[in-house]
């Protein structure tokens, strides 16, 4: 196993072509803001540094037409498809250099998850739900993000309601609420200074890609072995949220680093602990494992390729006590755990880069990680002040978290422990565990539960 002092450096260290990929996407999406419907010379330069990116590739041909189309002023949706593509296509490359350069420094392995091939055909009535969607996703480019006005996002609520009563279009509803939400809110604004300037072009190219053909899933297996969870994320908007259990899957030999999500749709008055009982209604065994700090036992769980396993609660039970040392040393630098990228370009975002890692010899100080030979920033935006406090973070001196990039590498801690005799028995803090245990004032979600009672006995 290589030593952590042997890699940690390579982490401050960017591979080349990320910065003038970001200089590219920073380009094209000074059109969505703009507008693609009055584009100025400085925008359309822009838009044609893109098809001098991809003027080698396969895409080339695509792109060339896109923007000659463009400077016609012809908006075609396979125009703005295939900005879609290229944007998407450009971010995907960012991703493969950076996931590259952090497993040469830190001495681990990857290899390439496949996707299912027997896949059943798209209902036609939701190829007509998504060409509206990608219709209003069209409308939103030709006008451009700084004109948007409540008379352009409004109409699109119908076909929104549609997509969210169907639960094979999941994917595709829950990033379109929350994409309308936040542009409805935000909006009218002055600058793009109120709002993330690679945001919403980042969710608009998204969800074109996602609403032209329904992304098939990977490949599935099943697994019989322990988990041992060391934390988890909440991702939430207002009207959905998902929690994210990240741990490590032991099956003999094998260590297979493991996600586990729940995903809820919500109303924006339920967070916090009165989110953590719809999660817990839904995996009860789950949950408890989380606050209970517990293994877990489960029986032919289906196992995607990328990592990401399907929970059955009936199929699962609680274990022994959590030991985070030794199942740390799965994720150490140097250490064989298996560790798949994702097999979809569309899954390859230098956002969602999170890479589980233990550093065993942690120390924080100011902002900073000390880990290793190198230094890298706490991650404070993924980094929930009611987990971790700067109390916390001094007195740890071992972590289990994620490797993030937002224009650099930072650590999300999600457990923190402290060494001793008691070393790894239990950790100073567990991401999640607080608000998963938390007893709320008010039952937000009992009373809407009573109230959508009386009026489905009311209809009937």
């Amino acid at each position: 196993m290589k030593k952590t002092s042997e890699n940690s450096e390579g982490l401050t260290q960017l591979p080349a072509g990320v910065l003038e990929a970001e200089q590219a996407l920073d380009a094209l999406d000074e059109a969505f803001w703009v507008g693609f419907g009055r584009l100025g010379a400085e925008q359309l330069k822009g838009v044609e540094a893109l098809q001098q990116a991809f003027g080698a590739s396969a895409l080339g041909p695509r792109m060339a037409d896109a923007v000659a189309g463009i400077r016609r002023s012809e908006f075609a949706e396979t125009h703005f498809v295939t900005f879609a593509a290229g944007r998407t296509a450009l971010q995907g490359a960012e991703h493969d250099a950076l996931l590259a350069s952090a497993f040469e420094a830190l001495g681990w392995t990857a290899t390439e998850a496949s996707v299912e091939t027997n896949l059943q055909a798209t209902a036609s009535h939701h190829e007509v739900y998504l060409e509206a969607a990608r219709q209003w996703l069209l409308e939103l480019a030709i006008v451009g993000f700084f004109q948007l006005t409540p008379e352009v996002l409004l109409p699109f609520q119908a076909t929104l309601e549609k997509l969210q009563g169907e639960p094979k279009l999941a994917r595709q509803a829950a990033l379109l609420t929350g994409f309308y939400e936040e542009m409805l809110a935000a909006i009218p604004f002055g600058s793009k200074a109120t709002v993330q300037n690679r945001r919403w072009p980042d969710l608009w190219a998204r969800a074109m890609i996602i609403c032209t053909k329904v992304p098939p899933p990977a490949a599935v297996s099943a697994f019989t072995g322990q988990i041992h969870l060391f934390g988890v994320e909440v991702r939430e908007h207002g009207f959905y949220a998902s929690a994210v259990f990240h741990g490590i899957a032991l099956r003999g030999a094998e260590a297979i680093a493991v996600r586990v999500t729940l995903s809820t749709w919500k109303v924006d008055v339920v967070f916090g602990s009165e989110l953590w009982k719809l999660f817990a209604a839904r995996a009860p065994t789950l949950v408890k494992a989380l606050t209970d700090g517990l293994a877990l036992t489960v029986d032919a769980l289906p196992l995607a390729e990328t990592g990401d396993m399907a929970w059955d609660d009936a199929k699962a039970a609680l274990a022994g006590k959590l030991d985070l040392d030794a199942i740390g040393a799965h994720l150490a630098p140097g250490a064989q755990t298996t560790r798949r990228a994702p097999p979809l370009p569309l899954d390859r975002h230098p956002a969602f880069l999170a890479l589980p890692i233990y550093m065993g010899d942690f120390q924080y100080k100011d902002g900073q990680i000390s880990f290793g030979a190198g230094t890298i920033p706490l991650a404070e935006a993924q980094t929930p002040a009611g987990d971790f406090d700067v109390d916390l973070l001094v007195a740890a001196s071992a972590a289990v978290g994620l490797l993030r990039f937002n224009g650099g590498w930072a650590f999300q801690p999600l457990a923190l422990l402290k060494k001793g005799k008691s070393a790894g028995k239990k950790p100073l803090t567990l991401a999640g565990a607080a608000a998963a245990s938390a007893k709320s004032k008010v039952d937000a979600v009992g009373i809407l539960q009573a109230k959508a009672s009386r009026l489905l006995r009311r209809k009937a």
